[in-house]
């Protein structure tokens, strides 16, 4: 701690405040000097009752509040006009300036005049007047400046007559004086040892008649004499009594010590310092403070709250020309190159290492030893805290604890064999199968097998789920018929070389059905070519299969007319074979519907020119149905035909 130099002046201020009557208020205060809200008594005092009846504090005369004063004159009442209802006096203070202001009032048709007189002569010139009619108004009667200290107030009724509904009305009565406002001047001294008169120094005369108050008690009666070497500063007042209801005039005298300033030198490792801080005032008086790079204040420090240069700078404390000198010492050691290192990830349950560089002494938060791996168990951001020569300096690095991902896969329906299925990983970014299967690729399985899948995220991160495929063995069809082709009628006995026990459905293409293993004797009695389909379905896996066979029914006589079903159509759109349709010739009718292998109508037409395209169907086989007609020897035959028809893509 140090300081420049002790001083043992102090600083005088000397303020002002006069009690002056220029008749012009703007350099006064109005103050309450009486107020009365009528609230208290049901007859208040003043009241000239002769001329009025039902007076007194009343609701009806209340603005504010449940009462105020109310004078309900009488009808007819002797004196009328200028009949006095109201006479109040008030003690006042001769030449200083006062006003009323007051709710004021009265009913419809009212007229009444409210008069202040200086003394109590009510027959006199009035100081102030208001006319107050029907309706409430909030009134200022005044300005005014008594001579005596009395000063009366009057309400008249200006009335004559019988009329009713002549009522006067007041509440929230309120006598103001002007009180002098301060008007401040101020001197400032820087005090040699030694007494002061302080009423030698006011700056506009006052008689000697007044009393000084104060910290300390001053000498030398009203010449307030003070002593700073045995006297306190602070704040001194000079006071000439108005008496009675006169407001006092002052004088404030304000005292304050000099400045004492002491300093505090630097030595930091921060890059720049502030030293605007850096010193105390002894007498915390306060002043204008400046900064300076040389003893003789002749060069001025711009920047004294980042300051990143050593030396000895200098701070000046002023106070109204009362001035101290200290100077502070700064020493700026450089910030050691601690480096944290780049933030890491790392996966759930993996290691990492964390090493520091920039400074001989190194330590870790959170128990973390430098270059020794660690576990982190969340993410976490690590301090490194180094240590150079004294100084020391920080840096963190974060540690993110990347959560591995949740692999899983779709979960397919158990296969018929033959059948292809799509397997897919979620829930990270790349995934690898074993058993040579391709993310989200088609393949066909061979059998039941369990497939096992890696799932790597964009953290590198992997985890593991597996799925098993069950393939179910798809049952065999076979249709062994006794005859494939014969004439009418044909009797033909169908064997069947399928699986056994299972489900079977019979379709032989005239319209019989049969869902047994061995159906019925099937006689066509009509010629023409007949589909017969056996479908056998696994009822456990629904796995099936199918078969169609061709029984052709001749008649014994040769029809001339033909009819060409092609059994493969290429719908690819090269103009060649991409429609399916029969080629009647001189048909009287016709109608082809086009079936899946689950019996679902997939195409009508009645039209011989209109043929399934079979765009929206996959490769595969598919089932048809035609029926159509035609003459012979002028009567109409009709036929129905059965079959199936390959779609290649």
């Amino acid at each position: 701690m140090q300081s420049k130099k002790p001083h043992t002046s102090k600083l005088l201020t000397i303020i002002l405040l006069l009690c002056i009557n220029l008749n012009t208020f703007s350099q006064c205060t109005w103050t309450q000097v009486e107020f009365d809200d009528f609230e208290g008594s049901s007859s208040p005092p003043f009241v000239v009752t002769g001329p009025i009846y039902g007076n007194g504090a009343h609701s009806a005369g209340a603005k504010n509040g449940s009462l105020g004063l109310w004078l309900n004159v009488q009808n007819g009442a002797v004196g009328f006009p200028n009949q006095v209802l109201y006479n109040r006096p008030y003690t006042v203070c001769p030449g200083e300036d006062y006003r009323f202001q007051t709710w004021i009032g009265g009913t419809g048709g009212s007229d009444f005049t409210t008069s202040v007189y200086d003394g109590t002569n009510i027959t006199a010139t009035p100081l102030a007047t208001y006319n107050s009619l029907n309706g409430w108004n909030f009134q200022t009667i005044g300005a005014f400046t008594p001579t005596s200290t009395t000063i009366t107030l009057i309400v008249r009724n200006n009335l004559q007559g019988n009329g009713g509904g002549n009522d006067f009305q007041m509440d929230d009565l309120e006598l103001q004086v002007c009180a002098p406002s301060s008007s401040d001047s101020l001197i400032n001294l820087c005090l040699t040892p030694g007494l002061t008169s302080l009423y030698d120094n006011l700056p506009t005369p006052m008689d000697n008649t007044g009393n000084w108050s104060g910290p300390s008690a001053l000498t030398g009666g009203y010449l307030g004499n003070y002593d700073p070497a045995t006297m306190s500063a602070g704040i001194y007042s000079y006071t000439i009594s108005g008496g009675g209801v006169c407001p006092d005039s002052v004088n404030t005298v304000t005292i304050n010590d000099s400045p004492d300033l002491t300093t505090t030198n630097i030595t930091t490792c921060d890059p720049s310092v502030d030293i605007s801080s850096s010193f105390i005032d002894n007498n915390f008086i306060g002043g204008t403070v400046s900064y300076w790079q040389d003893p003789l204040a002749t060069i001025p420090e711009p920047n004294p709250t980042n300051i990143t240069t050593d030396g000895t700078y200098y701070i000046v404390m002023d106070t109204a020309g009362c001035a101290d000198t200290a100077d502070v010492i700064v020493t700026i050691n450089p910030l050691p190159p601690v480096d944290a290192g780049v933030d890491q990830s790392v996966c759930i349950g993996n290691q990492v290492t964390l090493t520091g560089t920039g400074a001989t002494t190194l330590n870790w938060t959170n128990g973390i030893t430098d270059g020794v791996p660690f576990t982190p168990t969340d993410t976490t951001t690590y301090v490194l805290v180094g240590v150079e020569s004294g100084c020391v300096n920080t840096d963190t690095v974060i540690v993110f604890v990347v959560p591995n991902p949740i692999v899983s896969t779709n979960a397919p329906n158990p296969l018929c064999e033959g059948t292809s299925v799509n397997l897919s990983g979620s829930g990270a970014t790349t995934y690898s199968w074993d058993n040579g299967v391709i993310d989200g690729n088609p393949f066909t399985p061979a059998s039941t097998t369990t497939y096992t899948v890696i799932g790597t995220d964009a953290n590198n991160c992997s985890d593991t789920a597996q799925v098993t495929v069950t393939v179910n063995v798809t049952p065999t069809t076979d249709i062994q018929p006794s005859l494939f082709t014969g004439a009418l009628p044909l009797l033909v006995i169908f064997g069947n070389g399928s699986t056994t026990n299972i489900n079977y459905l019979w379709d032989f293409g005239n319209g019989d059905t049969s869902s047994l293993f061995l159906p019925p004797n099937i006689t066509y009695q009509n010629e023409g070519t007949y589909t017969v389909t056996l479908i056998v379905t696994d009822p456990l896996t629904g796995c099936s299969s199918s078969e169609e066979v061709t029984i052709i029914v001749t008649a014994i006589d040769t029809s001339e007319f033909s009819v060409v079903i092609p059994t493969i159509f290429t719908p690819n759109g090269d103009g060649i074979n991409d429609v399916f349709n029969a080629v009647l010739v001189d048909s009287e009718s016709y109608a082809m519907t086009i079936f899946n292998r689950w019996g679902n109508s997939l195409f009508q037409t009645n039209s011989i020119n209109e043929g399934w395209d079979g765009k929206d169907a996959s490769a595969g086989t598919y089932f048809y149905i035609i029926s159509y007609s035609y003459k012979e020897k002028g009567e109409l035959i009709n036929k129905t035909v059965k079959g199936t028809v390959s779609l290649l893509k």
